[in-house]
């Protein structure tokens, strides 16, 4: 497709304006220009402006907008869906090429929903949202999927304060036994997956008081395993 460069309306050195009848050939436009001088009379003069070809059509800014808008709105609990093998359709595509890091988001839950996990990989695995980098997670090619296929409780840990109505926090720690997918963000097709039982036995530096009351469960994971499986996925 071709589209005109534009360029301001003309005048002669005598002042005349001119109203073009434009003519295409090859990579350059002819203009037959029709004005009148000074004196009354008409005058015709020949301008050329340059044509520039385009490979394809014209992007549609407002759905260049509404995807901008889209991603801005995008968190990292939302690349869940492709743990049940649905498209995160403006995700980066996987290509599994060496030598890079291919980024992810990294998601834990069972049938009852999924929450977002972005600190348990290495330094520049996973991407996360953050209001100054909201188009980060366009980035994003993988999600590691940590489904909990069963838990058991270990120990109760104490000392983080109370919740709204003064009873205190109390974090059980659960063994957890997890099916771990790696899916590509873009597709929601699987590309590798293992099993892992979590057995840490730390306490959690701080809890969150949930609706459910102040007993909170804190599911352990066992990051160096996760870290070891994924690696040949993230940064092969």
């Amino acid at each position: 497709m071709l589209r005109l460069a534009a360029r301001p309306a003309a005048r002669s050195a005598l002042g005349s304006a001119f109203r073009c009848g434009a003519a295409v050939a090859a990579a350059v436009v002819l203009a037959g220009c029709l004005g009148i001088g000074d004196d009354g009379s008409a005058t015709e003069t020949t301008v050329s402006t340059t044509v520039v070809a385009s490979s394809g059509p014209v992007p549609d800014e407002s759905t260049q907008a509404a995807d901008v808008g889209a991603a801005e709105e995008l968190t990292d609990a939302a690349f869940a869906v492709a743990c049940d093998g649905q498209p995160v359709e403006i995700a980066s595509p996987y290509d599994a090429a060496p030598g890079i890091v291919h980024p992810s988001v990294v998601v834990s839950g069972d049938e009852t929903g999924w929450t977002a996990r972005p600190l348990i990989l290495g330094a520049g695995w996973t991407q996360t949202w953050s209001p100054d980098a909201p188009l980060a997670l366009l980035d994003v090619q993988l999600v590691v999927c940590l489904h909990r296929t069963a838990s058991a409780p270990m120990r109760e840990c104490t000392g983080y304060g109370t919740d709204a109505a003064g009873n205190p926090l109390v974090a059980v720690l659960q063994q957890v036994d997890y099916l771990v997918e790696v899916r590509e963000a873009a597709t929601g097709s699987t590309v590798g997956s293992t099993t892992m039982t979590a057995l840490d036995t730390d306490c959690p530096a701080t809890i969150t008081a949930t609706e459910a009351g102040n007993v909170v469960p804190w599911y352990s994971l066992d990051t160096a395993a996760l870290t070891a499986f994924v690696q040949p996925y993230i940064e092969p």
